[in-house]
């Protein structure tokens, strides 16, 4: 026989449920899964997020059934890992308590799915339908491409890509701070763009009929957005951003999926005040079909 079981250590955590389960060797060879739940109180968490750390191990017991001269073997996994669980009421508001494996990177992926190049209107700039006017692609030649954002530097450097060499990102939860962010964004697109104010009556937002908003990346939703990786930290602008109009549509979508990877990954933010440490960091990866790399 054979019985997989799960222990807790170094914490106040507990294995939800049966903490082992037994098989034949011949129910394991066709297929018996097993699976352990690992739950925290959150009255055992700390902070204001509520974190508490968990640290399951897990064993198997072999013995021959029928055989009581044989004294049961056990062994312990060598792997050791961690779990965080938190309670963050930007995240329980949609995702509830939850738990993570916190030390697994985080990667926030999107594609882009309209006709043309990521850089470029392609003579067309009224089209929205076009990659150009669409998130995915802004953040791809973010990436790629930063000599062909805006607002120019030569030896720019933007934060977040996962293949590059500039650093991660990491999420911002201070609502005055995501406002600041977005209004110097919305100043660049204006300043930047002579399109930014396009307005028509199909194909804009709300009663003023806006058709575009401006898109920025990093996400103004992080640290490294415009205005809290500059004005914040009283420091030269070196323009570790881009801006670009994208269609409000587009924008709305990509907001979503973002705020969908937040919660799913539980990713933990710093507000300046009661929230000053940096779990968690996450990288972006953008792809377009037919560009190299992706």
């Amino acid at each position: 026989m054979i019985v997989f079981g799960a222990s807790t250590y170094n914490t106040a955590c507990k294995i939800d449920g049966d903490s082992y389960v037994q098989g034949s060797w011949q129910q394991w060879r066709d297929g018996k899964v097993v699976e352990f739940s690992v739950v925290s109180d959150e009255a055992n968490g700390g902070g204001i997020d509520k974190l508490e750390r968990c640290f399951p191990k897990f064993y198997a017991k072999i013995w021959l059934d029928g055989i009581s001269t044989t004294p049961p073997k056990t062994y312990w996994s060598d792997a050791r890992p961690e779990v965080r669980c938190d309670s963050a009421i930007y995240l329980t508001s949609h995702y509830g308590s939850g738990c993570i494996f916190d030390k697994v990177a985080a990667v926030y992926e999107t594609t882009e799915t309209r006709l043309g190049v990521p850089w470029s209107g392609m003579g067309d700039p009224d089209n929205v339908n076009v990659a150009y006017r669409s998130v995915a692609s802004h953040i791809w030649t973010a990436q790629h491409k930063k000599e062909l954002t805006l607002p120019k530097r030569a030896d720019k450097s933007i934060p977040g890509h996962w293949l590059g060499a500039s650093g991660p990102l990491s999420r911002n939860v201070n609502a005055r701070w995501k406002i600041k962010n977005n209004g110097k964004s919305r100043n660049m697109c204006r300043l930047l763009f002579k399109d930014y104010d396009r307005k028509d009556v199909e194909l804009g937002k709300g009663p003023k009929h806006k058709v575009y908003e401006c898109d920025e990346f990093p996400f103004q939703s992080t640290m490294q957005g415009t205005w809290v990786s500059v004005e914040r930290l009283n420091s030269p602008d070196a323009y570790a951003y881009s801006n670009r109009p994208v269609w409000w549509k587009r924008n709305t979508e990509d907001g979503r999926r973002l705020g969908a990877f937040y919660g799913s990954r539980r990713i933990l933010g710093e507000d300046g005040t009661r929230r000053k440490t940096t779990y968690d960091h996450f990288w972006v990866e953008a792809h377009v079909p037919g560009q190299n790399p992706h």
